[in-house]
């Protein structure tokens, strides 16, 4: 499932949106060689499981942010930021989680998420 949704992702975003001045670029990377990657954000699939903890440790390494859809994820530590759009769009932050990969929020932006 995991690389089915990388694959869905990847699809959405090839044509490189822009987000402020930065453009995105997605690279699939398998959770098993993420180590050697070279990015500036994470967008953690679900379906990874345990496996995501090498995610999480990347990210804190790194000082990158994370980014799911698999909130289990967000409360276990291994990724900062989770959505759910079901029954209404929230934002949730693992506080900790966010320190440790260097995430900040503006205070604007702290009043629309949940953190934890």
């Amino acid at each position: 499932r995991s690389s089915r949704d990388a694959v869905a992702l990847q699809k959405i975003m090839s044509d490189g949106p822009k987000v402020g001045g930065l453009t995105l670029k997605p690279v699939m990377v398998p959770i098993d060689g993420i180590d050697g990657a070279s990015v500036d954000l994470l967008l953690l699939t679900e379906g990874v499981g345990a496996r995501a903890s090498k995610a999480g440790a990347f990210g804190r390494t790194k000082r990158i942010p994370c980014i799911t859809l698999d909130i289990d994820q967000v409360r276990n530590g291994n990724c900062a930021i989770g959505v759910k759009s079901t029954p209404r769009v929230e934002i949730l932050v693992n506080h900790d989680a966010a320190a440790q990969s260097g995430v900040s929020f503006a205070g604007a932006f702290k009043m629309l998420i949940t953190e934890f």
